[in-house]
């Protein structure tokens, strides 16, 4: 039944319509062969960069969890210094009110003993002016001479 639609004038015609065909069919199976070439070479470098991508990514996840990690032993390195500098200064604060405490008492025993002493020297020269006194006094010092000159 083809064979008498087609006629003889026609054939080369057709024949010729189908060359050209096959022809932009080959050539449009070039372009896209080139085109799935391209898209395979562009799939590839595109992987390959996602893969790049993904170990750097993992890489500074790695680094992020480590400096997480140093930064929360760092804090606990810091807490720890507060507190014993708060127990240092605390202990200093101790130490400066005893040390206060023990200078006033110091100073008041000096102060006591000065007085003491300066009842004592009153006391004696007054009492060594009196005659058994001198008297008793200047046997000591003839018995014992180092005590002369006092």
């Amino acid at each position: 039944m083809i064979g008498k639609l087609i006629t003889a004038k026609a054939a080369p015609w057709l024949l010729g319509a189908i060359v050209v065909l096959l022809g932009a069919l080959a050539l449009q199976h070039l372009v896209l062969s080139a085109a799935v070439t391209a898209a395979q070479g562009e799939r590839d470098t595109a992987q390959a960069a996602a893969a790049s991508l993904t170990t750097s990514r993992d890489a500074f996840e790695l680094r992020a969890t480590e400096l997480a990690t140093a930064n929360r032993e760092w804090g606990r390195t810091v807490e720890t210094l507060q507190a014993e500098l708060e127990r240092a200064q605390r202990d200093a604060r101790e130490l400066d009110a005893q040390a206060r405490a023990a200078i006033a008492r110091a100073q008041a025993e000096a102060r006591d003993a000065d007085r003491t002493l300066k009842r004592f020297v009153e006391q004696f020269a007054v009492e060594s002016k009196r005659p058994d006194c001198a008297r008793a006094l200047a046997n000591l010092e003839a018995q014992c001479p180092a005590l002369s000159g006092y």
